[in-house]
């Protein structure tokens, strides 16, 4: 059975890609039980040791779910903020004896909010679910009816009438299912034989764009590939730099889609870098982002405009396991 983690996978023999449905390699994991041992960067949001954020704009202001490091506040919690500087105390939505991660806030046309998140609970790593009005009281986590008995990282995408969810299963392949409550889902399709951390989205053209981690000779880089049906994808294209990249996200706008990545540097620093797309076959050259050493990953987009966008990552030092978290508006 595979682990789940954060920071490491396994080395895997390189595959040949020639589709969308290529084999890539499955993962292995250990969550980080932390005490707060390292000082926070100076650009960091808050002084709390933190993982996986998530930050979503709603019509209860800007809203930050993201998984608690130390070791008396492993649980989701939620802030709140009307300007993106000032934040709410943390509010904590899980109530996990275990391990929890991956927040994902959805906003329903109604202005409901679902907060979903991975659990062990079960002592299997699913889906669960809390909901709320207020971003204040959250019901109490149930967890989320998947044909999958286990999953990995997970994207989810709201279009307004149904909810997307694609998934890395654990006995490897990521997977599609949709749903019309966030509930009940449908029996899941398969996307690609194997395949690391997803991310979905759907361009203006209404075309669901996919990235997602896979193997080269040299490392992990990232892939992309397209459908309009959610059927038929396209053949995939290399998007990260000659540098080991991962943890792709895609945040789509009036002004094409957005990925952004991180790429490890020779002297051990992750940096942010930004590829942008109006057509989905011709990308810019990747753009570095940020230049400050650290190591910057498990990052997340979401629209803040049609032309500009939240970006939330996870910033520590190069040879420290403690993580801190920080938020930026980026230009598409």
């Amino acid at each position: 059975m595979l682990k789940k983690s954060i920071w490491t996978r396994l080395l895997l023999l390189p595959l040949l890609l020639t589709a969308c449905q290529s084999q890539l390699p499955t993962s292995t994991t250990a969550f980080r039980t932390l005490q707060a041992t390292a000082t926070a960067p100076p650009e960091a949001l808050f002084q709390e040791p933190a993982a996986a954020p998530f930050v979503q704009r709603t019509r209860q202001g800007l809203l930050l779910a993201y998984q608690g490091l130390e070791a008396s506040r492993r649980q989701i919690f939620v802030r709140r903020s009307h300007d993106g500087k000032n934040w709410a105390s943390p509010v904590q939505v899980s109530q996990n004896s275990l391990s929890v991660t991956h927040p994902q806030i959805i906003e329903d046309a109604q202005g409901k909010l679902k907060l979903f998140y991975h659990s062990n609970e079960s002592e299997a790593w699913q889906l669960y679910l809390s909901e709320s009005k207020d971003a204040q009281t959250w019901t109490p986590p149930q967890r989320v009816a998947l044909p999958e008995a286990q999953i990995s990282d997970s994207a989810l995408l709201y279009t307004q009438k149904e909810y997307l969810l694609s998934y890395q299963a654990f006995g490897g392949g990521i997977f599609l299912t949709r749903s019309g409550d966030g509930h009940q889902w449908s029996a899941p399709v398969q996307i690609s034989a194997s395949g690391e951390a997803p991310s979905l989205v759907r361009d203006a053209q209404g075309r669901y764009v996919l990235a997602y981690e896979g193997p080269t000779e040299s490392g992990w880089t990232i892939y992309s590939c397209s459908s309009r049906d959610l059927k038929t994808w396209s053949k995939p294209q290399v998007l990260g730099t000659a540098q080991r990249s991962r943890w792709g996200r895609l945040v789509s706008g009036g002004q094409g889609v957005v990925l952004v990545f991180s790429a490890q540097a020779e002297n051990g620093a992750w940096e942010l870098y930004k590829r942008r797309s109006t057509d989905l076959l011709n990308w810019s050259e990747p753009e570095q982002l940020t230049h400050n050493g650290l190591r910057n990953v498990n990052l997340q987009l979401s629209p803040a405009s049609a032309s500009t966008a939240y970006l939330a990552w996870e910033m520590a030092q190069p040879d420290s396991p403690v993580s801190y978290l920080n938020i930026q508006q980026l230009k598409f």
